[in-house]
């Protein structure tokens, strides 16, 4: 999903990135829909379960998971865009 989010939003991440934005302003509405699906995947996690310590494990490690991807791949691009903006 990161890289779609990335591909799509490439230009205005790159614009607002050069304006100053920090991370959580330029990607907040993107971790708060994946803390959002987050969510809705735990409570089906714990319908079918019943266990709501399972459940929230699961939802944390991925939550850390997506946030250390997202974060990789902003690093990843901010030096594309740095290289792109340099002329090399």
């Amino acid at each position: 999903m990161n890289l779609l989010y990335f591909e799509t939003f490439k230009r205005k991440i790159a614009i607002k990135r050069i304006a100053g934005m920090g991370f959580i302003e330029l990607h907040g509405s993107y971790l708060g829909e994946q803390v959002g699906s987050a969510l809705i995947g735990m409570g089906l996690a714990m319908f079918m379960t019943k266990s709501v310590i399972v459940s929230l494990g699961v939802v944390v490690a991925l939550l850390i998971n997506s946030w250390m991807l997202l974060n990789n791949q902003a690093k990843r691009e901010e030096k594309i865009q740095l290289s792109v903006l340099n002329g090399r």
